[in-house]
């Protein structure tokens, strides 16, 4: 029986980094606050991007509405991108909260060259996420 635990948890462990970077924008938080402090947001309390990166913390926290849009320069000095997100988030009642958020990324124009590296023309790539999260108490604290 071990070793069946043993292959899947293996198996579930490749699935999750064989398509780790399928969509890199998800690793890039929403919360300003929370992406200049590392990209730790889960030892804060409940913030309006709580939806986005620490939804467990939505019905724990003492506020019972939230909600904030921000801007972040991403890689000002390489990429030149740009982060707009939102988030907010209910708290129903004492044990359940329900949250949204979002976030749309720009990065700078790239160019399309051919084969022999004449540029044929340009593009500005971006990504847009939209996320939902539900948060439900089962102890105190």
């Amino acid at each position: 029986m071990k070793k069946i635990y043993t292959i899947l948890a293996l198996c579930l462990a490749w699935a999750a980094t064989a398509n780790a970077q399928n969509f890199p924008v998800l690793l890039i938080g929403s919360d300003p606050s929370a992406t200049a402090l590392g990209a730790t947001p889960v030892g804060r309390g409940a913030t309006a991007f709580a939806a986005d990166n620490n939804a467990a913390a939505m019905s724990l926290s003492s506020n019972r509405f939230d909600v904030a849009a921000g801007y972040q320069m991403w890689q000002p000095g390489t990429a030149d991108g740009m982060i707009l997100g939102f988030g907010t988030y209910y708290r129903i009642d004492d044990k359940m909260a329900i949250g949204v958020g979002g976030k749309y990324l720009k990065d700078r124009e790239t160019y399309i060259t051919s084969a022999v590296g004449a540029v044929t023309g340009s593009f500005v790539p971006s990504d847009m996420t939209v996320n939902a999260g539900f948060s439900y108490s089962f102890v105190e604290g």
